[in-house]
């Protein structure tokens, strides 16, 4: 319910989607529980976007593949970005200190 209800920590969505994959019994329990909201909610709402619920769960799925795959390469890039910040302010300090001598 914490993926459905868009409550899932990003700490814990990726375990859930690699579990989700491999798990095929945990994915028709998520399939039934995301039939049964968006059915609720469209009727609550007096609409339903789609009538393929199925396709919409694949694509929420996907979409939050997406998010921790962009995570990812964020973090990657932080990581680059940092110790290229640290090599160039030691190669900044090393030629300051050659040129002190």
């Amino acid at each position: 319910m914490p993926f459905i209800k868009e409550e899932i920590s990003e700490e814990k969505l990726e375990s859930f989607l690699k579990h989700i994959a491999k798990c095929k019994d945990c994915y028709e329990e998520l399939e039934i529980y995301y039939t049964v909201h968006a059915g609720i909610q469209g009727l609550d709402q007096d609409q339903f976007t789609t009538y393929d619920l199925s396709g919409a769960l694949r694509m929420e799925l996907q979409e939050a593949q997406e998010r921790v795959r962009f995570r990812h390469a964020f973090t990657v890039l932080r990581i680059f970005l940092g110790a290229t910040a640290i090599v160039m302010t030691l190669l900044a300090a090393f030629f300051q200190f050659k040129n002190w001598l």
